[in-house]
């Protein structure tokens, strides 16, 4: 079985790729002898290790994944493909005065649920609930979009009376720590990026709040319309029932090395769209 190159994005990956191995999961578990063959990683060196933790927590033999180079023939009887490409858009490409093909990979009301019950009940058996009053994930990244005024955002969020757990950087999590920890999460707030897909192991009742840089939000050029709110995450977000708020930032760039958050209006959003009564 082939997992596709795209696959080194965890957001492609979690929103398609785990979609499709759960539905081959019953193939996968009665005949030990298909391997999986997963792609190293991509040009900037991201790490894919949670693929093969993915397939470890569904109970694939680690011995049966196996790495291939991209111009590595390899010969099978019969292959099992968990992503033949992404769905596409186009978009503008400024540099090259054309258009560009854009991955807008969402994920299905039915793969995702499918993909939720897999995992969760994994974790849930082996990672005990939090007894801690009620959090409030604050993720931040180690690089791109990081999140300049993070002191002023966490003092922001403390304000609301909710435990703050943050910030978190997930690439030094493994995967069950990340499901665990958004999974015990009463709020999570992030600006946008790969991590938020985790947000589909998240109790219905919780909220999430995504900061979101506007400007190249699917490419060169390309400016999110800050009316309706419909971003990737509200698209996973819905497919589970979570509440999703977006705080669209008009002038803040995707591809930006940092930004900074309105911690006021944060609080505020909090505030207005989370109860602690819900929580359980």
């Amino acid at each position: 079985m082939i997992s596709r190159k795209a696959f080194s994005n965890y957001y492609h990956f979690t929103t398609v790729g785990l979609g499709r191995l759960v539905a081959l999961m019953p193939r996968l578990i009665a005949d030990p002898t298909i391997a999986v063959l997963m792609p190293n990683p991509d040009a900037v060196n991201h790490s894919i290790a949670y693929i093969e933790d993915s397939l470890s927590l569904l109970g694939i033999q680690r011995e049966r994944i196996l790495r291939y180079p991209a111009c590595r023939l390899v010969f099978a009887e019969e292959v099992l493909i968990a992503g033949i490409g992404p769905r596409m858009a186009f978009g503008p490409n400024m540099q090259k005065n054309g258009h560009q093909a854009v991955m807008i990979d969402n994920a299905d009301r039915g793969p995702a649920l499918a993909v939720r019950a897999a995992f969760l009940r994994v974790i849930t058996s082996t990672h005990p609930a939090s007894h801690t009053p009620a959090r409030a994930l604050l993720i931040d990244r180690p690089e791109r979009r990081r999140i300049a005024n993070i002191d002023e955002v966490i003092t922001a969020i403390a304000e609301t009376a909710l435990f703050v757990d943050g910030p978190v950087y997930c690439e030094k999590l493994s995967l069950a720590e990340q499901i665990s920890r958004f999974h015990n999460a009463a709020v999570v707030t992030a600006v946008t990026g790969a991590c938020l897909s985790n947000l589909l192991y998240m109790r219905r009742t919780g909220l999430v709040v995504d900061i979101v840089p506007a400007r190249n939000y699917i490419g060169d050029g390309t400016t999110l319309s800050l009316d309706c709110g419909i971003t990737y995450f509200w698209a996973l977000a819905s497919n589970i029932g979570l509440r999703y708020v977006p705080i669209m930032l008009a002038d803040a760039d995707l591809s930006a090395d940092s930004l900074h958050v309105p911690a006021e209006r944060l609080k505020q959003v909090i505030q207005q769209n989370w109860n602690a009564a819900t929580l359980s």
